[in-house]
């Protein structure tokens, strides 16, 4: 019950956490470089096995680990 009552004030202390923090990295000369497709292809292909435990992982709670997994995939690859 109280982790429902906190869930967003932690989120949104993460959020503006990192905001935060990207913000400081950049303005102190930080940066950012992404992967080349190829380099991410073989990122991907290396976490897939992870990927497929925790997902049954979270079955194994009663949970839809697969669409929990893809949602999060998802969403992040929204963000790129």
């Amino acid at each position: 019950e109280i982790n429902n009552e906190w869930l967003l004030q932690h989120g949104e202390a993460w959020d503006t956490s990192d905001t935060e923090g990207m913000q400081f990295f950049l303005a102190h000369g930080g940066q950012l470089i992404g992967l080349e497709s190829s380099e991410a292809g073989r990122w991907k292909a290396a976490i897939a096995p992870i990927m497929d435990g925790y997902a049954k992982s979270l079955d194994e709670k009663g949970l839809k680990g697969q669409e929990i997994v893809d949602f999060t995939v998802n969403t992040l690859n929204s963000m790129q």
